[in-house]
């Protein structure tokens, strides 16, 4: 997501366009943020730690390593935590009947 971001702002910055240019390449930055925070929160409940862990991406440097780490590499819980039960040992559904 921050490659995307550092490319929209050399657009923006390196090529002269129209007003409307730039809102056009804007305005998904925002959906784009908010889908990224979600999905970083479910990923912070899948280690069994509160979706509050996402603001340690506001300290510089050390917050975006440490949520590369924990969000990146480290195994979630195994099997249910306060958060709901494990994705990947939830039963497939059952087949329907002929």
């Amino acid at each position: 997501m921050l490659g995307l971001f550092v490319l929209l702002g050399n657009v923006l910055e390196n090529f002269k366009l129209s007003q409307w240019a730039e809102t056009v390449f804007v305005l998904p930055v925002f959906p784009v943020l908010l889908v990224g925070i979600i999905v970083q929160i479910k990923r912070w409940h899948d280690l069994d730690k509160s979706g509050c862990w996402v603001f340690i991406n506001l300290i510089p440097i050390i917050g975006g390593l440490c949520t590369l780490i924990e969000c990146g590499f480290v195994k979630g819980t195994e099997g249910p935590n306060r958060f709901g039960p494990d994705p990947l040992r939830q039963l497939p559904p059952p087949l329907p009947r002929r």
